[in-house]
């Protein structure tokens, strides 16, 4: 046993004592008696034990008595205030007592009212007493154990207090004094040094247990909590100071390790709050890498010539040779001594001290560097002035010959400039042009509201929007006139005796330095001779693009085209007129149609347009129910038709002067038509002289069917190139024969119909279909045969929508399935297009076939090339037709 001798005060129990560790934490006194009973209690081997951050718990064994005569009270001692929890069990009498105490508990529980744990053990000079000590925290178990008098810990306490006072009260007057800095100057630079202070302040306090003592006495959850915080939040005040006060922001790489570690140690300050007290390992391993990366910044900076980091150097050097002897003492690496134990403190002093001289020194090179700035400033200055009276000089020349070069050119521009105020009032520089534009003499002072505006197109309510947006603009940033500029007008017109004049105006903000409006730039030109070309150009343009097509044509051919309108809108206008207009809508339907497609067919397309859009309009009335107001609307755009075909007539028989074309055309199909009457009548020897002749004349007429198809085969390969489709191939196989021109219209009309709705309904847009136009002449008459390969009748749509219309009877045959087709507004069709779908096309070409003496058949073939689809060829039966002249195949 240690016996306790009053004269020497102080025991350490360390190797006095015996050691049972408990990992789990869980043993009771009694489970730890038999234990030593059983010998598993082993004997310390270190003065001062430190075991680090286990986390287990501890059992300590040992045995004291007094020495003979004392009367001394004794202390058990723990002198580290980081311990969670302290049981001492004395056996008094034979009875086991315990004594509790530990940061766990508030301090007001503690028998001795000191910042290091005193528990009071009974001790006699008879016999020894027999102690069992538990320990355990989740800081680090450290256990400096005494046994000490009162009067040992009295005298210790004293002279701790004023070690601890000296400390605490020069880190307070050094914080006050940079917060003060900081207060006066605004500077992050001593703000970041005041909280790296406060933070070493604060840490401090918070390890000797100062803090718990005297800051927060009842408050436990705070107490260890606090002693987490402050080891991150030292770290974290200590690399904002440095990356303050180091010029780490001119190295790139260097700026961003530490952002890099301020934020892990701001985000390990925040979750002290929430993690194990054990995380505190993690908390000093990042402070040990922000420690370095501080250490070896400090040595760059002052490598590459920044003075003031000599001393901020040497500060961290000491704290870091203090602060490592603190930490690794901690983590149980270095034994407890006074170096280890007050390192901290005396490294936080030489770092005030140093950090101190360091900030002076900057100071100091910053005040150099504004004197050396001042006087490279004055110098610059001085050199400034002479230039800028130079400058000066040269600019009132310039400026000069400006102005004047401004006068000479507001007095020869061709437009009107001025300048206007808030009521429109013209100041006095303005072109003299805008007198003539005004018709005005000497404007300064007048309204350029009233001069222009009041008498212009623009209405009451557009003029106050003008007055308005000007007014409202003055002094006010120029932001606010180019938000309601598009409120002021750029095109009006003005009468005048010569007519109405055409006027543009362009409008422009002049601010002042502060972007306020002063005055609104007012440019106003006289565009009337502008726009008169601009629209007989435009006249001229839409002439050339009409006379490209009908150049394409031969003359008899445009005749025939526009003979052919007038007489199908002949027809429109009759229907119109009689009292049953809906009885016979369909014709009306069918001939507008027709226009639409030989418009197409020749290339002229601001006709088919007008054309569909005049078709649209009648397939939107209702024929049941066909207003006066519809058949108005009606007759109006065949009259816009018709205006259109006179348009045409004009550019080709007087632009053009191809009128006469067309008649010669005309007498020489006449004449070859006579030669051929009377062929047969001729001797041979002028047959023979006459055949090369009458070919000759058949090359330049169209007077047969195959050369009627040619115009509209041509037209296929534009309209397949608009649908996105492959232009089909069309073969005439068989022996042409003659047609007059009553003839060639109609069988034009025909196949401008059958061609395009092979092309828009049969192929599709990737396949590339053909045609065939069979001649076959019989003694009966003469048979066309018309097929394609496209996908062939949907006779299942014909079928339901020919029982609908009651066109059929159920069990109908295919052949009188597909005849409907022929029937108005039958289509198999699923949308209109501006081609074809309007279940008109069909109906006319049966309607043309007819009137020349012949009838129509359909002819059901095989499958189509979709199911539900069939094909099919039509067959034309006409009279006999007289065949051409030199017999031969034509393909």
């Amino acid at each position: 046993p240690l016996v306790l001798d009053p004269k020497v005060g102080t025991y350490s129990i360390g190797t006095s004592a015996e050691i049972y560790t408990d990992p789990t934490r869980e043993a009771k006194f009694e489970d730890v008696l038999a234990a030593y009973e059983q010998g598993k209690f082993n004997p310390e081997t270190h003065a001062l034990p430190n075991y680090g951050f286990t986390g287990n718990a501890y059992w300590f064994h040992f045995k004291a008595q007094a020495a003979p005569d004392t009367k001394d009270v004794w202390y058990f001692g723990l002198e580290y205030p980081l311990v969670d929890h302290i049981a001492l069990h004395y056996k008094v009498n034979g009875e086991w007592k315990v004594d509790e105490s530990g940061d766990w508990l508030p301090f007001a529980q503690r028998s001795l009212k000191n910042r290091n744990f005193y528990l009071a053990i009974p001790i006699q000079d008879n016999q020894p007493t027999e102690f069992f000590v538990r320990m355990q925290t989740e800081g680090s178990s450290e256990f400096r154990m005494y046994l000490k008098s009162l009067h040992e810990i009295t005298a210790q306490d004293h002279e701790s207090q004023y070690y601890q006072g000296m400390f605490v009260g020069l880190m307070a007057v050094m914080i006050a004094y940079y917060l003060l800095l900081t207060i006066g100057s605004r500077s992050l630079e001593y703000l970041f040094l005041t909280s790296f202070l406060s933070a070493m302040l604060f840490f401090k306090m918070v390890m000797n247990g100062l803090a718990f003592e005297y800051l927060w006495p009842n408050s436990v959850w705070w107490g260890n909590k606090a002693s987490a915080l402050s080891v991150p939040l030292i770290f974290l005040t200590s690399s904002l100071n440095a990356y303050s006060f180091l010029p780490v922001e001119n190295y790139p790489r260097m700026r961003k390790i530490y952002r890099f570690f301020i934020s892990i140690l701001a985000v390990e300050s925040l979750a002290s709050f929430v993690l194990p007290y054990i995380a505190i390992k993690a908390y000093i391993v990042t402070g040990m890498g922000a420690t370095i990366l501080i250490y070896s910044s400090s040595t760059y900076t002052l490598i590459k010539g920044y003075k003031p980091a000599r001393f901020f150097l040497l500060a961290w050097i000491a704290l870091i040779l203090g602060s490592g002897m603190y930490g690794m003492q901690k983590l149980g690496i270095l034994p407890i001594s006074f170096f280890t134990v007050n390192g901290l403190e005396l490294a936080s002093a030489s770092l005030v001290i140093l950090l101190s001289v360091g900030f002076s020194d900057k100071i100091n090179e910053m005040n150099k560097a504004k004197r050396e700035a001042e006087r490279k400033a004055r110098m610059l200055t001085e050199e400034m002035n002479t230039r800028l009276e130079a400058q000066v000089a040269e600019r009132t020349a310039e400026l000069w010959q400006q102005t004047k070069g401004m006068e000479v050119m507001l007095d020869n521009i061709q437009q009107g400039i001025c300048t206007i105020d808030g009521e429109g009032k013209i100041f006095k520089q303005y072109s003299p042009f805008l007198e003539r534009i005004l018709g005005e003499k000497t404007l300064e002072n007048k309204s350029i509201f009233s001069l222009l505006f009041e008498r212009s197109n623009l209405s009451g309510e557009e003029q106050s929007m003008v007055r308005s947006v000007v007014d409202s603009s003055m002094q006010q940033d120029s932001l606010n006139f180019e938000t309601n500029s598009h409120l002021l007008p750029r095109n009006l017109t003005v009468p005048s005796p010569a007519g109405l004049r055409h006027i543009e105006v362009e409008w422009a903000a002049i601010e002042d330095k502060e972007s306020r409006v002063q005055k609104v730039l007012t440019a106003i030109r006289d565009v009337t001779e502008i726009r008169k070309a601009e629209e007989m150009a435009a006249a001229r343009a839409k002439e050339l693009e009409v006379i490209g097509p009908i150049l394409e044509m031969p003359a008899r051919k445009f005749k025939s085209y526009v003979s052919s309108a007038r007489h199908l809108l002949h027809d429109c206008y009759e229907i119109l007129e009689s009292p049953k207009v809906s009885d016979s809508w369909s014709i009306i339907l069918r001939n507008v149609h027709t226009i639409k497609g030989n418009s197409r067919t020749y290339d002229l397309d601001d006709m088919s347009q007008l054309v569909h859009e005049v078709e649209n309009l009648l397939f939107s009335y209702d024929r049941s129910k066909l207003s006066a107001e519809n058949i108005g609307e009606a007759r109006r755009g065949m009259q816009r038709v018709e205006e259109q075909l006179r348009v045409y007539e004009i550019l080709h028989d007087e632009k053009l002067k191809r009128g006469t074309f067309a008649e010669l055309e005309g007498a020489m199909i006449q004449l070859t038509s006579i030669v051929a009457d009377g062929w047969n009548q001729l001797p041979a020897r002028m047959q023979r002289e006459l055949g090369d002749i009458v070919a000759r004349m058949d090359q330049l007429n169209v007077n047969s069917f195959v050369k009627a198809l040619k115009p509209i085969i041509h037209s296929l390969k534009p309209l397949s190139e608009q649908m996105k489709k492959k232009t089909p191939r069309v073969e005439i196989d068989g022996e042409d024969f003659y047609l007059d021109q009553a003839q060639i219209d109609m069988y034009e009309d025909i196949f401008v119909h059958m061609f395009r709705n092979s092309l828009d309904h049969g192929f599709d847009t990737e396949k590339l279909g053909s045609i065939t136009v069979k001649i076959f002449h019989r003694p009966e008459g003469t048979e066309l045969v018309y097929r394609d390969d496209g996908r062939g009748l949907n006779l299942g749509v014909l079928r339901r929508k020919g029982l609908e219309k009651g066109l059929i009877k159920e069990g109908a045959s295919d052949e009188e399935v597909a005849m409907t087709i022929f029937e108005p507004g039958i289509s198999s069709a699923q949308q209109v297009t501006e081609i074809s779908g309007r279940g008109v096309g069909m109906d006319a070409v049966r309607a043309f076939i007819e009137k020349l003496g012949g009838r129509v058949s359909i002819r059901i073939e095989d499958s189509g090339a979709l199911p539900g689809f069939r094909q099919f060829s039509l067959h034309f039966h006409m009279p006999v037709q007289k065949q051409v002249l030199h017999l031969q195949k034509v393909s």
